[in-house]
């Protein structure tokens, strides 16, 4: 039976911030590696498959997790935050108050200005899901980002977009999945580390 392990990645020094981080690139922290120390009992050992986003966030984490070469895919990239990129949540609304409100509301059609919509990023997602089927595997990893991470979730459990809030993924959050043929079925989700060591998820 294949199983799929879903990871997030650690904090890296823009999560710190608390800002949309989208497509920039900053390191891990040495909390952000240590969250990945907290969670490798909790993922097998030898997985046969390692998927990261390019994403130095990603890789770096999958680096800390498993001696095995990890293959990036782009399309495991976090949501495009456009202009927004690098601004806290507050300062995206004070620069775009009635865009910020409308992205607010979560429409999966509504993209930041300049950026990516959940529609977009679910193409990605299914382009991704659709080349790993076809290969199949006893035991994946995908280590990757808490935006693209949830889509991902709705996606394998064939849940709308505006149903992802109940997979919120902390920084070293862990969703675990079972495929029964072609369908996908949840069977552990573990939210991220102790809050002492995993801050809010307002960023991704």
């Amino acid at each position: 039976m294949n199983q799929l392990w879903l990871v997030r990645h650690g904090q890296s020094e823009g999560n710190r911030n608390h800002c949309f981080l989208g497509r920039q690139d900053p390191p891990l922290t040495d909390l952000g590696r240590k969250q990945m120390q907290s969670i490798r009992a909790l993922l097998p050992n030898q997985p046969d498959q390692i998927w990261t986003s390019p994403l130095q966030r990603a890789s770096q984490s999958a680096a800390l997790l498993f001696s095995q070469h990890a293959q990036t895919d782009s399309r495991l990239m976090e949501q495009d935050f456009g202009a927004w990129e690098g601004l806290t949540r507050e300062e995206a609304e004070q620069q775009d108050p009635h865009v910020f409100a409308a992205w607010a509301t979560g429409d999966p059609v509504f993209a930041p200005p300049k950026g990516e919509s959940l529609f977009s990023v679910q193409a990605r997602v299914e382009s991704w899901l659709a080349d790993f089927q076809k290969k199949g595997s006893p035991q994946a990893v995908v280590v990757a980002h808490g935006g693209l991470l949830q889509t991902l979730c709705c996606r394998l459990l064939n849940t709308p977009l505006s149903n992802q809030w109940p997979y919120v993924f902390q920084q070293g959050g862990i969703a675990h999945f079972r495929f029964l043929g072609s369908r996908a079925q949840m069977i552990g989700f573990y939210p991220g580390p102790l809050s002492e060591v995993s801050p809010s998820n307002q960023s991704k």
